[in-house]
C-alpha cells in the first residue's frame, strides 16, 4: 500500500495551507499566490456576484483556496492511477 505522503493530494494540501498562512500573515497581501496562481479562484474573482459573496465572509477565500488545492491533488492522483493501469 502506498504511503499517503507520496500522493499529490498530500503536497497540494501542504501548499494550500502555506499559501493561506502567507496571506494571513500579510506576505501575500495582494493575493497573487492565493488567487492569481489558482485558475478556479481567478475565474471566481472575475465574477462580480461571486466575488461580492466571497468578500462577505471573513475566510471564504482561504477555505476555497484549500478546497481547490485538495481537488487539484485528487485529480492528479486519479490521473496517475489511471495511467498506471
Amino acid at each position: 500500500m502506498r504511503s499517503f505522503y507520496k500522493t499529490f493530494t498530500f503536497y497540494f494540501v501542504i501548499i494550500g495551507i502555506v499559501v493561506v498562512l502567507l496571506n494571513i500573515l500579510g506576505i501575500d497581501d495582494m493575493n497573487i499566490l492565493m488567487i492569481g496562481l489558482n485558475p478556479v479562484l481567478n475565474i471566481l474573482d472575475d465574477s462580480k456576484v461571486i466575488c461580492d459573496f466571497m468578500n462577505s465572509g471573513s475566510y471564504l477565500w482561504h477555505t476555497a483556496s484549500i478546497i481547490t488545492n485538495i481537488l487539484y491533488g485528487l485529480i492528479l492522483d486519479f490521473i496517475r492511477v489511471k495511467i498506471k493501469k
